[in-house]
């Protein structure tokens, strides 16, 4: 981060790359519980704790599926 932020010339936390991870996902319309998969949090609901599948190849699906690019 220390270098993106000398790129940028503004200070960048990691409070602030995940919180620009998590609404670009979820304006390209990954859902909610995937998208704390991703970040590593703790499940919030029943479904996500109990029926959302956390297996490599779906999430890797999910995740291509939304394009979503750092780095153009």
């Amino acid at each position: 981060m220390h270098r993106a932020t000398e790129v940028a010339n503004t200070r960048i936390t990691s409070k602030m790359l995940r919180l620009w991870h998590s609404s670009e996902l979820g304006e390209l319309g990954v859902p909610d519980r995937f998208v704390d998969i991703f970040q590593g949090m703790a499940p919030r609901s029943v479904i996500s704790k109990h029926y959302t599948g956390r297996e490599f190849n779906q999430l890797k699906r999910i995740y291509d599926k939304a394009n979503l690019k750092v780095f153009t």
